[in-house]
């Protein structure tokens, strides 16, 4: 038996042992015999012996007429009900009621028919009793017995049965949460650099990113506007990058914090009418990024961001031997973007 379910069993066990105590303080000879019959179609409810648990004292004994209790749990549509039916031997009409459950609340359902059949077993008990005529008290010793007989009273008419009412009790189940689901959100803006490209180098990104609670996995696409590098000797070189970056973020609050991998192609090109030749190479690096992302209007939010980036592969600008430009062992981004919150 679950855990769930023993708590439950132990308030349905506690609630029908009372009928049980009143049933055993009447005497031998006028306590009520209940028959029960229970039985249920899905796998989620109370086992019979499970449901048995409180009414032992209930079992028939004897060969008198029990009062019959039936218990049935079904299932109709996309719901279970439960059916109490209560049938007394003296009586020709029988009491019954039903309570009705969500698709997935058997357990609960259980619990609630153990409890609604051991109320009408209680009522029952206390009709009984009060309907049934109490045994003549025992003369004194000594007493004188009257000589002239009193009339009897006229005897009164048995009660009549009552109409038969069927309560529909619905059971209110706890909500189970529901599980966040993956948000989509996209970004762009414009991104300036140092030891990325010659001098100071600007340019735009774009990307999207995935939200799984803190962890947010993203691509990303950047490209820098060409930068020149001059020669004293005149003339110069013009470079350019264009990159797509694979990011993992985790979020904090407001706060964020980044690694990334970069792939791309560095182009290169002399600004001399003599040397105009344009050059191609791949561009490879890693890095880290930190960064604070601040709410607008929703679907929208604003976001600044720093990365330090490690070029993998040494970039260099050189017009024959004299070199213009050679890429720092750690270059720096600053951004500035708008997000967009798809779903």
């Amino acid at each position: 038996m679950s855990r769930a379910i023993r708590p439950a069993l132990v308030f349905a066990t506690v609630a029908l042992s009372i009928p049980a105590r009143e049933a055993a303080a009447q005497p031998a000879a006028e306590a009520p015999i209940v028959e029960l019959s229970y039985s249920a179609v899905d796998a989620g409810c109370f086992s019979e012996s499970e449901f048995r648990l409180a009414f032992d004292p209930f079992a028939p004994s004897g060969g008198a007429k029990p009062i019959a209790v039936t218990t049935r749990i079904v299932r109709s549509g996309s719901q279970l009900r439960a059916s109490i039916v209560l049938t007394e031997p003296d009586r020709p009409s029988e009491a019954a009621q039903e309570i009705a459950s969500g698709p997935e609340g058997c357990a609960t359902l259980s619990v609630a028919a153990a409890l609604a059949t051991s109320m009408s077993i209680e009522r029952t008990i206390a009709r009984r009793g009060a309907t049934e005529p109490s045994p003549p008290a025992a003369e004194a010793p000594g007493a004188e017995t009257p000589t002239d007989e009193s009339p009897l009273p006229e005897a009164e008419s048995p009660p009549q049965p009552r109409r038969t009412v069927r309560p529909r009790t619905k059971v209110r189940e706890t909500p189970r949460p529901r599980s966040r689901p993956i948000g989509v959100r996209t970004h762009a803006g414009p991104i300036f650099g140092l030891g990325i490209l010659p001098g100071v180098a600007a340019g735009v990104s774009a990307g999207g990113t995935l939200e799984l609670g803190f962890f947010r996995p993203g691509l990303e696409a950047a490209g820098w506007f060409p930068s020149e590098a001059t020669s004293s000797r005149g003339g110069g070189a013009r470079a350019s990058l264009i990159v797509l970056s694979g990011t993992a973020c985790a979020h904090h609050g407001r706060l964020f914090a980044c690694g990334l991998a970069t792939l791309g192609e560095f182009r290169a090109a002399g600004t001399d009418l003599l040397v105009s030749r344009s050059s191609g190479s791949m561009y490879a690096a890693v890095g880290g990024r930190a960064g604070i992302e601040l709410p607008l209007v929703a679907p929208f939010s604003l976001g600044l961001q720093a990365t330090a980036v490690v070029p993998l592969v040494e970039r260099t600008l050189r017009i024959v031997d004299e070199v213009l430009w050679l890429a720092p062992p750690v270059g720096g981004e600053l951004g500035m973007f708008w997000r967009v919150t798809i779903f």
